[in-house]
C-alpha cells in the first residue's frame, strides 16, 4: 500500500529572494511608503508564494503550497526583510552623523517647532546618539520582524490560494 504524498515544495528560496528584495525597499524614496503602511510585507507574501510557485514550476510531483504553508512563506519572508533593514541600518544611521545633515534637521526643528538653535541641536545630537545606540537598534529590528512576519503571514495566507491553479474545466 503506496499511500506516498507529494513533496512538500521549499519555502526557503522563495523566502530569500522576496526577503532580501522587500528589504531593500524600506531604502528606496517612495517605494519606502509601501513598507511604512504596512503593504510592502503583505505584498512580499503575495510575492513570495507566486516566486515558490514559479520555482517549483517544473516539478511535476510538488504539490501547490497550502495556506498554512503559504503564510510560513510570508512570515519567513517578512522576517528576513526586517534582518536585511537591521543589517543596513547602521550605514543610514552612520549618514546621519554628516553636519550636513545635522544642520538640515537643526533648521527643519527651528522653523517648524519654533525651537532655539540651541534647543534644536541637542534634540539632533541626543536623537542621533540614541539611534546609534546597538541596544535601539536591535529592539527596532525585532519589532519590525514581528510586524513584518504577521504581515508577510497575513499577504501568504491571502496569496496561497488565490494563486493556486484551478483545474481545468471539462
Amino acid at each position: 500500500m503506496s499511500d506516498a504524498t507529494p513533496p512538500r515544495p521549499s519555502l526557503v528560496k522563495p523566502a530569500l529572494i522576496v526577503g532580501l528584495a522587500t528589504g531593500l525597499l524600506y531604502f528606496v524614496p517612495l517605494l519606502n511608503i509601501l513598507n511604512l503602511c504596512g503593504l510592502g510585507p503583505m505584498l512580499a507574501g503575495g510575492v513570495a508564494v507566486a516566486v515558490g510557485r514559479r520555482l517549483n514550476r517544473g516539478d511535476k510531483t510538488a504539490r501547490p503550497l497550502t495556506n498554512g504553508e503559504g503564510a510560513k512563506l510570508g512570515a519567513l519572508t517578512g522576517v528576513l526583510a526586517a534582518a536585511v533593514v537591521g543589517l543596513l541600518l547602521p550605514f543610514l544611521l552612520n549618514g546621519m552623523q554628516d553636519m550636513t545633515v545635522q544642520d538640515t534637521m537643526v533648521e527643519f526643528y527651528r522653523q517648524q517647532g519654533g525651537m532655539t538653535r540651541p534647543d534644536a541641536e541637542a534634540l539632533v545630537e541626543h536623537g542621533v546618539a540614541a539611534a546609534s545606540s546597538p541596544a535601539v537598534r536591535l529592539a527596532f529590528t525585532l519589532v519590525l520582524a514581528g510586524l513584518n512576519a504577521a504581515l508577510g503571514a497575513l499577504g501568504g495566507l491571502l496569496g496561497a490560494p488565490l494563486l493556486r491553479r484551478r483545474p481545468a474545466a471539462p
